[in-house]
């Protein structure tokens, strides 16, 4: 069996959950897809051809200078745990997870840059950091974007662009992704209204695990819905101007809700504090609901004894698979309740409302 990671099983460092200086961006995903000319996409293709674009594929990475040093991880020969450990911890998608023949990870040496082959397309690399890193993240895919193409041939059309699986994905086979903290929108009941209006000019919006998800702890994803016919500078100053909107929608709200809803907000974080001090049982969803008051606690001044840092710390160790391997061995959903919420007690015995 191939190990996705050595060392201490604890938690290790995760690049895009180290916290900026004000908390609401928390990370940036860049994503680019890619497909090899003269191979059917990869839900549609046979074992060995899949096989094929694998090696093909593998191969060509090991030239890429970004890569060099990194590991190549064959989806088959990793337990389902592992596989669900890069998964909360964003290195892969949910569906990349489900049907491991065939499929192969690269990931770079410092774990920021991941390519899944074989995914819904051939290729799948992402760039991921911490705030907001659009330009870097862009700047580090395209260079291996360039490197790639040189040994590569990707399916392309003079009149769409680069080819997908995935009809929305044609054209630049770009996606741009923020991820952002607002629990000053969701508590003042203005989220929705952000949503809408991000919709009405072509962005999406997503939950903390990506498509499909549900915003847990007022995380959520701004991304665009259009990679054919705009170049892909207009794509990343777009997500990137827009999320710096919802920034500043975010502060308002927050100082809105400080000067008119004090007691609100102390409530709020109060009750997270004392929930997750003494809680016995508590599910992931809720958890990451109350982790999200600590973390509003923590930027308003009013709670003591932890940081933006642990607090993201917690956000992967409460995670069912993390949880697991924590724990030593796989266990039931009630169990899994159980040990998070001795962990969580464990890990906030000092932390304290000063409101």
């Amino acid at each position: 069996m191939v190990s996705v990671r050595t060392g201490s099983p604890a938690v290790r460092s995760v690049e895009w959950l180290s916290a900026d200086t004000e908390g609401i961006y928390v990370s940036t995903r860049v994503r680019l897809a890619r497909n090899l000319e003269g191979f059917p996409f990869p839900q549609w293709a046979g074992e060995e051809d899949r096989l094929k674009c694998r090696d093909i594929i593998a191969s060509a990475l090991t030239g890429v200078h970004e890569m060099s040093g990194g590991i190549l991880v064959k989806m088959d020969e990793i337990s389902e745990l592992e596989r669900e450990i890069l998964k909360e911890e964003h290195l892969v998608s949910r569906e990349f997870t489900a049907g491991s023949t065939a499929r192969a990870l690269s990931l770079s040496r410092s774990d920021d840059i991941a390519v899944m082959i074989n995914e819904e397309d051939h290729l799948r690399m992402q760039f991921i950091g911490s705030g907001v890193k659009v330009a870097e993240g862009w700047k580090r895919l395209s260079g291996i974007d360039a490197e790639l193409e040189k040994e590569l041939n990707f399916a392309f059309s003079l009149k769409y662009g680069y080819l997908t699986a995935c009809p929305t994905n044609m054209g630049t086979g770009l996606r741009v992704s923020i991820m952002m903290h607002l629990p000053g929108l969701s508590l003042m009941g203005e989220i929705e209204q952000v949503i809408k209006g991000l919709a009405g000019i072509g962005l999406q919006v997503r939950g903390l695990m990506g498509e499909g998800s549900e915003a847990f702890g007022n995380m959520y994803q701004i991304s665009n819905q259009t990679t054919l016919g705009l170049p892909e500078e207009e794509i990343l100053a777009r997500v990137e101007r827009m999320a710096s909107e919802v920034a500043e929608h975010e502060r308002n709200a927050r100082l809105r809700m400080l000067q008119k809803r004090m007691v609100f907000v102390s409530d709020r974080v109060a009750r997270s504090v004392g929930i997750l001090k003494n809680c016995r049982m508590i599910s992931s969803g809720e958890a990451l609901g109350f982790l999200s008051g600590l973390r509003l606690g923590v930027e308003c001044g009013i709670l003591k004894g932890i940081d933006r840092k642990r607090l993201n710390e917690l956000i992967l160790l409460i995670q069912p698979a993390h949880l697991q391997r924590l724990n030593g061995a796989m266990v039931s959903e009630e169990k899994r309740d159980e040990l998070r919420a001795d962990l969580l007690r464990q890990r906030l015995k000092n932390t304290r409302y000063v409101g």
